[in-house]
C-alpha cells in the first residue's frame, strides 16, 4: 500500500501546484523562488493533516445520534485494535478535542487587572496569547480556566 507522499510523487508538478493552490498553501518559497516537487508534496500532506484529512478510503456508514452521546470518545492517539495492531487514531468524530480546538466559543471568567497581577504565577499561564486561571469548582476541583481583564471605569 502507497504512502500519501508516495502518491503524490506519482503526479506532475502542474497537478501539485493545483492541489496545493486548492488547499490554500503556498506555491513560492519565502524568498521567493518557486517551491520544487517535493516542498509541494509536503505542502499538501501537511495541509491535509491540519485539515484533519487523510489521503486513504473515506469513512462511511451510519451512525446512532442517541448512542454517540452516551459513549465519550478517547484522546486523540494511538490505539490497540481487537486483533492486537496498534494504530493512530486521526479521526475527527473518534476522538475528543477540547472546544477550544475546534473553535467552540469560550467562556471566559472576568477578573480585575490587580487581581490577576496578585495572582501567584504557579496559580496562571499564558497559553497562545489568552490569559488562564486557576478557580476551584465546587463540583470538579481545581480547574483553568480562561480569564479576560476587566477594564477599570
Amino acid at each position: 500500500m502507497k504512502s500519501e507522499k508516495e502518491k503524490l510523487a506519482a503526479k506532475t508538478v502542474d497537478q501539485l501546484k493545483a492541489a496545493a493552490k486548492r488547499l490554500g498553501g503556498k506555491l513560492v518559497t519565502p524568498d521567493g523562488k518557486a517551491k520544487t516537487k517535493v516542498q509541494l508534496i509536503n505542502t499538501i500532506v501537511m495541509k491535509n493533516r491540519l485539515a484533519g484529512k487523510s489521503m486513504g478510503a473515506k469513512q462511511t456508514g451510519t451512525s446512532n445520534k442517541a448512542k454517540d452521546l452516551q459513549k465519550k470518545a478517547m484522546a486523540p492517539g494511538k490505539r490497540i485494535s481487537k486483533t492486537g495492531k496498534a494504530y493512530t487514531e486521526t479521526r475527527k468524530n473518534r476522538s475528543d478535542v477540547p472546544p477550544g480546538l475546534l473553535g467552540d466559543n469560550i467562556k471566559y471568567k472576568y477578573i480585575s487587572a490587580e487581581t490577576w497581577r496578585k495572582t501567584p504565577k504557579d496559580y496562571k499561564t499564558v497559553i497562545n496569547g489568552v490569559k488562564y486561571k486557576m478557580f476551584l469548582d465546587e463540583a470538579v476541583g481545581t480547574i483553568l480556566a480562561p480569564v479576560k481583564i476587566k477594564k477599570q471605569s
